[in-house]
C-alpha cells in the first residue's frame, strides 16, 4: 500500500467541475473498456445535471480534482452512484475519504444505509468493498450489466 496524501482537499461538487470529474470518470474507468460489456455505466451517464442535483464531492489535490462521488437519496438510503479515482493516484486514501464523505452525508440526512453497486468483472471492487465493511447482498444482470450490489449500515453520529 501506498502512503495516504495528507494533502487532500474535500469539497461538494459543483457544475463548474463537470469537465475535470468527466475526465476523472474517462480515466478511471478506461482500463475496463473491452474486459466489461457493455462498457462501464459511469461512462453512459451525464453528470451535469447530477453534479448540482445530487450530494457529491470532489477531492483535489494540487487544486487538481483527482476523484469524485456521486451520490443520491433513494427511499430511505444513500445510493453511491459513482465513486472514480484518477488511476494516477490509487492507493493514496482518495477513494477511501470519498466512501468515509458519502457515509458521512448518509448520517447527516438521517439515512441508517448506504448502497452501491459494482460490475462483476471489476474484481479489484468486489475485494475493496468489504474492507469498507459493505456486505454483499446480490448478484444479477441490471440495465445490460452483470452488478453485485453491497449495502452497509451506517452507525448514526447522534
Amino acid at each position: 500500500m501506498l502512503p495516504e496524501y495528507s494533502d487532500l482537499v474535500l469539497r461538494r461538487a459543483t457544475r463548474d467541475d463537470l469537465v475535470q470529474v468527466e475526465s476523472i470518470i474517462r480515466a478511471a474507468f478506461a482500463p475496463y473498456l473491452g474486459v466489461v460489456s457493455p462498457p462501464p455505466a459511469p461512462l453512459h451517464q451525464s453528470y451535469d445535471g447530477l453534479l448540482s442535483a445530487s450530494r457529491s464531492w470532489v477531492v483535489e489535490r494540487d487544486s487538481h480534482i483527482v476523484g469524485c462521488v456521486v451520490c443520491e437519496v433513494v427511499a430511505d438510503r444513500l445510493q453511491i452512484d459513482t465513486v472514480a479515482v484518477h488511476p494516477d493516484h490509487h492507493g493514496h486514501g482518495v477513494g477511501r475519504q470519498l466512501i468515509a464523505r458519502a457515509e458521512q452525508e448518509a448520517r447527516e440526512l438521517g439515512l441508517k444505509t448506504v448502497t452501491l453497486y459494482t460490475n462483476a468483472a471489476m474484481s479489484d471492487n468486489l475485494e475493496w468493498y468489504p474492507q469498507l465493511g459493505y456486505l454483499e447482498t446480490g448478484r444479477r444482470q441490471d440495465q445490460g450489466w452483470h452488478r453485485v450490489f453491497f449495502t452497509k449500515v451506517i452507525e448514526s453520529d447522534r
